[in-house]
Protein backbone atom coordinates (compact mmCIF):
# COMPACT_ATOMS: atom_id res chain seq x y z
CA UNK A 1 0.00 0.00 0.00
CA UNK A 2 2.88 2.31 0.84
CA UNK A 3 4.32 1.81 -2.67
CA UNK A 4 0.97 2.67 -4.29
CA UNK A 5 0.72 5.87 -2.24
CA UNK A 6 4.28 6.81 -3.16
CA UNK A 7 3.47 6.17 -6.82
CA UNK A 8 0.38 8.37 -6.66
CA UNK A 9 2.40 11.13 -4.98
CA UNK A 10 5.04 10.78 -7.72
CA UNK A 11 2.32 11.08 -10.34
CA UNK A 12 1.06 14.32 -8.81
CA UNK A 13 4.59 15.74 -8.70
CA UNK A 14 5.15 14.71 -12.32
CA UNK A 15 1.93 16.45 -13.35
CA UNK A 16 3.03 19.66 -11.64
CA UNK A 17 6.53 19.48 -13.13
CA UNK A 18 5.13 18.96 -16.63
CA UNK A 19 2.64 21.77 -16.21
CA UNK A 20 -0.23 19.36 -16.75
CA UNK A 21 -3.52 20.30 -15.19
CA UNK A 22 -6.23 17.76 -14.47
CA UNK A 23 -8.97 17.86 -17.08
CA UNK A 24 -11.40 15.44 -18.60
CA UNK A 25 -9.40 12.97 -20.62
CA UNK A 26 -10.38 12.57 -24.22
CA UNK A 27 -8.78 11.95 -27.56
CA UNK A 28 -5.68 14.07 -27.74
CA UNK A 29 -3.00 14.68 -30.39
CA UNK A 30 0.28 13.17 -29.24
CA UNK A 31 2.44 15.85 -27.65
CA UNK A 32 6.10 14.91 -28.21
CA UNK A 33 8.51 17.43 -26.65
CA UNK A 34 11.12 14.66 -26.32
CA UNK A 35 11.11 13.65 -29.99
CA UNK A 36 14.90 13.23 -30.44
CA UNK A 37 15.16 11.01 -27.36
CA UNK A 38 12.00 9.10 -28.33
CA UNK A 39 13.36 8.44 -31.83
CA UNK A 40 16.61 7.06 -30.38
CA UNK A 41 14.77 4.77 -27.96
CA UNK A 42 12.40 3.71 -30.75
CA UNK A 43 15.40 2.74 -32.91
CA UNK A 44 16.87 0.73 -30.02
CA UNK A 45 13.53 -1.03 -29.37
CA UNK A 46 13.06 -1.71 -33.08
CA UNK A 47 16.56 -3.21 -33.43
CA UNK A 48 16.01 -5.39 -30.36
CA UNK A 49 12.59 -6.45 -31.63
CA UNK A 50 13.78 -7.37 -35.12
CA UNK A 51 16.96 -9.18 -34.06
CA UNK A 52 15.97 -10.87 -30.79
CA UNK A 53 12.37 -10.64 -29.61
CA UNK A 54 10.58 -11.32 -32.88
CA UNK A 55 12.63 -14.45 -33.76
CA UNK A 56 12.12 -15.85 -30.24
CA UNK A 57 8.39 -15.08 -30.31
CA UNK A 58 8.01 -16.57 -33.79
CA UNK A 59 9.83 -19.77 -32.76
CA UNK A 60 7.63 -20.07 -29.66
CA UNK A 61 4.43 -19.46 -31.62
CA UNK A 62 5.40 -21.94 -34.35
CA UNK A 63 6.67 -24.71 -32.06
CA UNK A 64 4.50 -24.58 -28.94
CA UNK A 65 1.40 -26.73 -29.18
CA UNK A 66 -1.79 -24.64 -29.32
CA UNK A 67 -3.01 -25.73 -25.84
CA UNK A 68 0.35 -24.74 -24.31
CA UNK A 69 0.47 -21.43 -26.17
CA UNK A 70 -3.11 -20.57 -25.16
CA UNK A 71 -2.66 -21.87 -21.60
CA UNK A 72 0.42 -19.73 -20.95
CA UNK A 73 -1.46 -16.65 -22.21
CA UNK A 74 -4.41 -17.50 -19.96
CA UNK A 75 -2.09 -17.95 -16.96
CA UNK A 76 -0.48 -14.53 -17.38
CA UNK A 77 -3.87 -12.89 -17.92
CA UNK A 78 -5.17 -14.55 -14.76
CA UNK A 79 -2.33 -13.37 -12.51
CA UNK A 80 -2.98 -9.76 -13.50
CA UNK A 81 -6.13 -9.91 -11.38
CA UNK A 82 -4.84 -7.38 -8.78
CA UNK A 83 -4.32 -4.82 -11.58
CA UNK A 84 -7.82 -5.36 -12.97
CA UNK A 85 -9.41 -5.20 -9.52
CA UNK A 86 -7.70 -1.94 -8.51
CA UNK A 87 -8.60 -0.29 -11.82
CA UNK A 88 -12.22 -1.44 -11.52
CA UNK A 89 -12.52 -0.16 -7.94
CA UNK A 90 -10.87 3.20 -8.67
CA UNK A 91 -13.33 3.69 -11.55
CA UNK A 92 -16.31 2.60 -9.45
CA UNK A 93 -17.00 -0.35 -11.77
CA UNK A 94 -18.12 -2.66 -8.98
CA UNK A 95 -19.97 -5.14 -11.23
CA UNK A 96 -16.85 -5.46 -13.36
CA UNK A 97 -14.75 -5.87 -10.18
CA UNK A 98 -17.07 -8.72 -9.19
CA UNK A 99 -16.69 -10.29 -12.65
CA UNK A 100 -12.90 -10.12 -12.34
CA UNK A 101 -12.99 -11.59 -8.84
CA UNK A 102 -15.21 -14.50 -9.89
CA UNK A 103 -13.10 -15.03 -13.04
CA UNK A 104 -9.97 -15.20 -10.91
CA UNK A 105 -11.54 -17.66 -8.46
CA UNK A 106 -12.90 -19.94 -11.20
CA UNK A 107 -9.82 -19.89 -13.39
CA UNK A 108 -7.39 -20.28 -10.47
CA UNK A 109 -9.23 -23.31 -9.06
CA UNK A 110 -11.15 -25.12 -11.80
CA UNK A 111 -8.87 -23.70 -14.50
CA UNK A 112 -5.72 -25.02 -12.79
CA UNK A 113 -3.94 -21.79 -11.80
CA UNK A 114 -5.49 -19.99 -14.76
CA UNK A 115 -4.07 -22.15 -17.55
CA UNK A 116 -7.65 -22.83 -18.68
CA UNK A 117 -10.34 -20.16 -18.99
CA UNK A 118 -13.64 -21.62 -17.82
CA UNK A 119 -14.94 -18.26 -16.55
CA UNK A 120 -15.67 -16.82 -20.01
CA UNK A 121 -17.82 -19.81 -20.93
CA UNK A 122 -19.59 -19.53 -17.55
CA UNK A 123 -20.66 -15.92 -18.17
CA UNK A 124 -17.86 -13.90 -16.58
CA UNK A 125 -16.28 -11.95 -19.43
CA UNK A 126 -12.75 -10.61 -19.48
CA UNK A 127 -12.41 -6.81 -19.28
CA UNK A 128 -9.05 -5.32 -20.19
CA UNK A 129 -8.24 -2.74 -17.52
CA UNK A 130 -5.13 -1.10 -16.14
CA UNK A 131 -4.32 1.79 -13.86
CA UNK A 132 -3.68 4.12 -16.81
CA UNK A 133 -7.32 3.57 -17.80
CA UNK A 134 -8.40 4.42 -14.24
CA UNK A 135 -6.36 7.64 -14.33
CA UNK A 136 -7.94 8.61 -17.66
CA UNK A 137 -11.38 7.86 -16.23
CA UNK A 138 -10.73 10.45 -13.51
CA UNK A 139 -9.58 13.09 -15.96
CA UNK A 140 -5.81 12.84 -15.74
CA UNK A 141 -4.59 14.10 -19.12
CA UNK A 142 -2.40 11.92 -21.30
CA UNK A 143 0.67 14.13 -21.11
CA UNK A 144 3.58 13.96 -23.54
CA UNK A 145 4.30 11.04 -25.83
CA UNK A 146 7.05 8.84 -24.49
CA UNK A 147 8.92 5.81 -25.83
CA UNK A 148 10.18 3.60 -23.02
CA UNK A 149 13.04 1.15 -23.58
CA UNK A 150 11.69 -2.41 -23.91
CA UNK A 151 8.09 -1.27 -23.27
CA UNK A 152 7.52 0.90 -26.31
CA UNK A 153 5.36 3.96 -26.92
CA UNK A 154 2.91 5.35 -24.41
CA UNK A 155 2.01 8.65 -22.85
CA UNK A 156 3.12 9.78 -19.40
CA UNK A 157 -0.26 8.92 -17.82
CA UNK A 158 -0.08 5.35 -19.09
CA UNK A 159 3.57 5.13 -18.04
CA UNK A 160 2.59 6.04 -14.48
CA UNK A 161 -0.20 3.48 -14.72
CA UNK A 162 2.35 0.86 -15.81
CA UNK A 163 4.50 1.65 -12.76
CA UNK A 164 1.54 1.20 -10.42
CA UNK A 165 0.48 -1.98 -12.26
CA UNK A 166 4.06 -3.23 -11.86
CA UNK A 167 3.83 -2.93 -8.08
CA UNK A 168 0.64 -5.02 -8.12
CA UNK A 169 1.83 -7.71 -10.51
CA UNK A 170 2.93 -10.78 -8.54
CA UNK A 171 5.67 -11.59 -11.08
Amino acid sequence: MKNVLLSLLSMCCLQVSLGVSPALAGPEEPYDPWEPMNRGIFDFNDYLDIHLLEPVARAYRENAPEPVYKGVGNFFQNIEYPNYLLSDLVQGKFTQAWDHTVRFAINTTVGVLGFMDFATDWGYPYHDEDFGTALAYHGVPAGPYLVVPLFGPMNVRDGIGEIIDGFLNPI
